[in-house]
C-alpha cells in the first residue's frame, strides 16, 4: 500500500503523529525560512540544499548523526524539504539497522505531487562523465506523507515551473484532461489529483516490473541532462521538461504518436523549458547507455501512443535521443 496522505499544519498537527523517538531532518534553506515552526521539533539535523549534496557521503553524514544521537531501528526518521532531501533522507532510513521507519514532509510542489510519492529512495552516483542520477537507493515507503502547503507560499516561481513539469507528466501518462486542464487548478487539487494517478499506478506495480515504467516519461533523456548540468543549478523538474520535450519527438517515430499531438504538446510544455547550458552529446548518449531502466544493452523508453496513453519498453537508439534533443533546442 502507497504512504497515506494527510495535510495539516507542522507546528499544530505532526507532533501528535509522531513517537517521542524521532529524529528530525530539515532542508537548510527550509529551515532559514521558517524556523519558527520547528521551535518544537528542535534539535533538528540540517540537510545541506542542492542536489549535488544528493551522494553517499551526505548520506553517511547523516548515517553518522544517527549513530551519534543513539537513533534506534525503531527510531522515526522524519525528512522535510523537497525531492533532493526526501530522497536523501529516505534512503538513509530505508538502509539504518536494515531499515527504520521515516515520514516525508515534503515542502516543494514537485515533492509533494510527485517525488515523495511511491517508495523511491536515491542518491546520485558521481562518474567520469556526469552524474548518475538516482543510481543507488532502495524501494521503501513512509509510513505517512504530511503536507503543510503554507510552505508553497515561499517557492519562487521557478520551483514551481519545476513542479508543474511533473504534474504535467502524470497527465500526459495517464489523463489527457489534467494535462490541459492542470494549470488551472490549485494547489491542493493539483498535489490529490497526482497523489491518486501516482499511487494507483505504484500499487499496480511496487517495484517497476511493468507499468510503473510509464511514470518514467521524459525521464531517459532527461536524467542525462541533469546528470552533466548539475553544477549549473538545473533543476530536475526542468531537465524532466526538456526530456519529455525530446521524448515526445520520439513517440511520432517509435509509439506513433500523431506529428500534430507532439506539436501541441511540446509547444505546451516550452515555458517549463529553461535555456540549456553547453554541453558534450556523447557525454550525454554515454550516461544514457548505462541509465538503470536499459535491460541486456538495449536503450528502453517510455514513449506516448497518445496524450494520456504511455507505453514503455521501447527500443530506442541512443543517437536518435540525442537527435530528438537537438531538435527540440533548434525550436526553443
Amino acid at each position: 500500500m502507497s504512504a497515506p496522505l494527510r495535510f495539516g499544519r507542522l507546528e499544530k498537527d505532526l507532533s501528535g503523529l509522531l513517537s517521542k523517538n524521532r529524529r528530525i531532518a530539515v532542508d537548510e534553506n527550509v529551515y532559514s525560512l521558517h524556523q519558527k515552526k520547528f521551535v518544537d521539533f528542535e534539535p533538528v539535523y540540517l540537510v545541506r540544499s542542492g542536489e549535488k549534496h544528493k551522494t553517499l557521503r551526505e548520506t553517511e553524514r547523516f548515517w553518522q548523526y544517527l549513530w551519534d544521537s543513539g537513533a534506534e531501528r525503531k527510531t522515526t526518521v522524519v525528512a522535510v524539504g523537497g525531492g533532493m532531501t526526501t530522497d536523501l533522507v529516505g534512503f538513509a532510513a530505508a538502509t539504518w539497522m536494515r531499515g527504520a521507519p521515516f515520514v516525508f514532509v515534503p515542502t516543494t510542489l514537485l515533492a509533494m505531487a510527485d517525488a515523495c510519492i511511491g517508495g523511491k529512495t536515491a542518491v546520485d552516483l558521481p562518474t567520469s562523465i556526469g552524474t548518475a542520477k538516482n543510481i543507488i537507493g532502495a524501494f521503501a515507503e513512509a509510513e505517512f506523507l504530511f503536507y503543510d502547503t503554507r510552505f508553497l507560499a515561499t517557492l519562487d516561481e521557478r520551483q514551481r515551473r519545476a513542479g508543474m513539469a511533473e504534474v504535467l507528466k502524470h497527465g500526459l501518462v495517464c489523463d489527457a484532461d489534467y494535462f490541459f486542464q492542470a494549470e488551472n487548478l490549485d494547489d491542493e487539487a493539483l498535489i490529490r489529483r497526482s497523489y491518486e494517478i501516482k499511487t494507483a499506478v505504484v500499487e499496480s506495480d511496487p517495484t517497476e516490473k511493468g507499468l510503473r515504467k510509464i511514470l518514467n516519461f521524459g525521464h531517459s533523456v532527461g536524467h542525462a541532462i541533469e546528470g552533466l548540468l548539475m553544477d549549473t543549478g538545473l533543476l530536475h523538474g526542468e531537465a524532466v521538461a526538456w526530456g519529455m520535450a525530446a521524448e515526445t519527438l520520439l513517440s511520432v517515430e517509435f509509439a506513433g504518436l500523431d506529428s500534430i499531438e507532439a506539436e501541441t504538446i511540446v509547444e505546451k510544455l516550452r515555458k517549463y523549458m529553461p535555456p540549456l547550458s553547453n554541453f558534450s552529446m556523447h557525454a550525454m548518449e554515454s550516461l544514457m547507455s548505462k541509465d538503470k531502466k536499459n535491460e541486456a544493452g538495449k536503450a528502453l523508453f517510455t514513449l506516448l501512443e497518445r496524450t494520456g496513453k504511455a507505453v514503455y519498453n521501447v527500443e530506442v537508439p541512443i543517437w536518435a535521443a540525442a537527435g530528438a534533443l537537438e531538435r527540440v533546442k533548434s525550436r526553443v
